[in-house]
């Protein structure tokens, strides 16, 4: 309520000096009541008030309240009347308009506060999700080591006897052993590697090599089970192929290799033909590296063409029941062609055969010819072995049937061999020894104590250029 008894003195004060008359200062007191309030009731009732003073006051003083005053005064009442309920509705719209802005900026704010939870949860889950792919990633990697060391094992001493008896029976059941090692030690292999693509962790290491090693060495993969199938074996390298080139030479033999082996699997009779061609780009130092592998196998269907390359699927599972693998090759084939930036193709009809298409943009080394004198070496022949009496090993090995088997081996081979448990133990030998005492070492990665890569870092820091430029394998 406004602070009426003030105007009123106020007012009565002018009446007394003859300033105004009784109509002005009810006009006046009852303007100002409808200026200061917004309430029409409780204008109302200041008015009242108002208009009780103002008789009191007029009977005090006996001045009758003539008609001009009585019309005034409700004239007054009248337009503050208007004027509060104008203001009244005024104030109820901006109340109203508040309360909604009011409303929609408490929803937003909701609205705000579960986004951020949302984006939290959202974090969190990918934190995880992380952290769960690095925990499977390092247990693959823990598992895979601790599985190839004994298939290693098995391996090795499954060569010993392949190389020391003369019964070809054993033999036999040793080749058998040693096909099926091999397929375990592929297999762990082969989780590892779509593990790492999952998880986004593949690396690639490009360094300079001859081209020509490449397909030597697919050669010396494929040819058992080829002359065990009957199959011909073609080859087609472009002789201006360029020899010598920058990549990661393990991947790129790994995706010749897989589609290769697929090749053979999938051919009952016929052939299988590597060929290998380049064409020159716009950069100098660029080629296109283009692989292909054709067979005369059973081909692919149109509708299987398109899942070829899902992990963990074979190609008409039901018409090749009988062909062993755990339709992991293509998958990780064209993970890592993808990782380099390349293309696969494929070219196929049931029955007719099959074609892949591999295509790598790769950078060539400063020398793009091989000398004469480090040509690629020929397929080796089987009972044939290289002479190296009079090499000294130094042999880093934490496993004791491993140092066993790798002992024996090497030992048949002529090498002289030392031996070391441990990074730490391998790095002392080195560094107690004299210049040229060790030809190489054999160095593991996975050790107690010190790894391999550590004691590797070691090595070539030590101080005596002729110690640390030893070769390190």
């Amino acid at each position: 309520m406004i602070p009426m008894w003030g105007i009123s003195e106020m007012c009565m004060a002018y009446f007394k000096s003859g300033v105004v008359d009784c109509a002005v200062l009810a006009i006046g007191i009852m303007v100002m009541a409808g200026l200061y309030v917004n309430d029409p009731v409780e204008f109302t009732i200041q008015v009242f008030i108002i208009d009780l003073i103002c008789h009191i006051a007029l009977s005090t003083l006996k001045i009758p309240m003539n008609r001009m005053a009585v019309t005034e005064l409700v004239a007054a009442y009248i337009s503050g009347y208007t004027v509060c309920i104008g203001r009244f509705n005024s104030d109820f719209k901006f109340r109203e308009k508040n309360e909604e802005l009011n409303i929609n900026i408490k929803q937003r704010e909701e609205m705000l506060e579960r986004l951020d939870l949302v984006a939290a949860k959202a974090k969190e889950n990918a934190e995880m999700a992380e952290s769960a792919n690095r925990e499977k990633t390092a247990f693959l990697t823990n598992i895979s080591h601790e599985i190839r060391t004994p298939v290693n094992a098995i391996i090795g001493m499954n060569e010993l006897i392949l190389h020391n008896t003369d019964q070809e029976d054993v033999k036999e059941r040793a080749r058998d052993v040693d096909s099926s090692a091999h397929m375990l030690l592929a297999l762990v292999n082969n989780l590892l590697d779509i593990s790492k693509m999952q998880s986004g962790n593949m690396e690639l290491i490009p360094v300079p090599y001859y081209l020509h090693y490449l397909f030597t060495d697919v050669e010396n993969v494929i040819q058992i089970p080829i002359r065990n199938k009957g199959l011909e074996f073609r080859s087609d390298i472009d002789p201006e192929l360029p020899s010598k080139l920058v990549g990661d030479i393990v991947r790129i033999r790994q995706i010749l290799t897989n589609i290769a082996n697929n090749a053979v699997k999938y051919t009952k009779e016929g052939f299988v033909e590597i060929i290998a061609t380049f064409e020159k780009r716009d950069e100098p130092d660029m080629i296109d590296l283009i692989l292909k592998v054709k067979d005369s196998g059973v081909g692919i269907s149109r509708e299987n063409l398109a899942r070829i390359f899902e992990a963990f699927r074979q190609v008409d599972e039901e018409s090749n029941r009988g062909i062993e693998g755990t339709g992991l090759g293509l998958a990780i084939t064209k993970g890592i062609v993808d990782k380099m930036g390349g293309t696969i193709d494929v070219n196929t009809a049931p029955g007719n055969g099959t074609e892949f298409v591999i295509r790598l943009r790769l950078e060539l080394s400063e020398a793009s010819q091989l000398p004469e004198e480090t040509a690629a070496p020929s397929s080796p022949t089987e009972g044939t072995r290289e002479d190296f009496t009079g090499k000294r090993l130094l042999l880093v090995e934490d496993n004791q049937i491993n140092r066993e088997i790798a002992t024996m081996i090497l030992r048949e081979a002529g090498f002289a061999l030392e031996t070391a448990e441990n990074g730490r133990i391998a790095v002392d030998k080195v560094a107690a020894s004299e210049p040229g005492y060790y030809d190489a070492v054999l160095m593991d990665i996975q050790m107690p104590e010190m790894d391999g890569y550590t004691a590797t870092r070691e090595i070539r820091a030590l101080a005596d250029a002729r110690l640390s430029a030893i070769p390190i394998i």
